[in-house]
């Protein structure tokens, strides 16, 4: 959910598969009720309305309804190396549904095949990987946010937000592991187990932007 806070004056923006149920799980346990709000409902508070705000806005759009939040507080997403993303968005959201449910129980090979022929006839059409390139460029804002967490640093990355902004009563000292992974899958394989040379190029076709900004690169194991 994006997460908002008047009291530590920040604004969370949440892509999908990015570990942010981990960050958000952080919220709950170590700040009180006053000083967030989730927005995935019409929530009141003040004079405020927060409404159909939803789980995972965009900045522009966030900007358009709130444009004196969007100016002064500090702002901060998630980005993840998109092959990897999109094989987490397919367990997540793909591989237990319907027919695949049936078919997950069979080998890693099967859930392979799965996975590329969902990348090849469907992904496309999937409008939630157009978002996540809306979350990191805007024809009008370009790179809106004061930092950008990378997922393969999710833990350092995460714990110099903490820092800044004062949030929690863990210690964020090195040692110490800040956040809880909630989704972990034991059961999946590395993200370049699952692609071939075609589902390979669609993905980085799409996410040309934020492969090239990131320096991201398909590495195998």
């Amino acid at each position: 959910m994006t997460i908002i806070s008047d009291s530590k004056k920040f604004i969370f923006f949440r892509p999908r598969c990015h570990a942010t149920t981990s960050i958000e799980t952080y919220m709950h346990e170590n700040l009180t009720p006053s000083d967030y709000i989730n927005c995935s409902s019409e929530i009141r508070r003040g004079n405020e309305i927060y409404k159909n705000i939803g789980t995972h806005i965009s900045c522009s759009k966030f900007k358009q309804q709130f444009p004196l939040k969007y100016k002064e507080y500090f702002k901060f997403t998630v980005v993840r190396n998109p092959w990897d993303h999109v094989v987490s968005y397919f367990y997540s959201f793909i591989l237990n549904e319907g027919k695949n449910k049936e078919k997950n129980k069979g080998s890693k090979l099967d859930v392979r095949k799965i996975f590329q022929k969902w990348l090849i006839k469907k992904w496309y059409k999937t409008d939630s990987f157009n978002v996540e390139e809306e979350f990191l460029y805007n024809k009008i804002i370009h790179y809106p946010y004061h930092f950008i967490i990378r997922y393969e640093n999710l833990d350092d990355d995460f714990r110099k937000i903490c820092c800044k902004l004062n949030l929690g009563k863990r210690s964020h000292k090195r040692k110490n592991k800040v956040l809880k992974h909630t989704r972990y899958n034991s059961s999946k394989n590395h993200y370049s187990f699952y692609y071939d040379e075609q589902c390979k190029k669609l993905v980085e076709e799409r996410f040309k932007n934020t492969i090239d900004r990131f320096n991201y690169n398909f590495t195998s194991l």
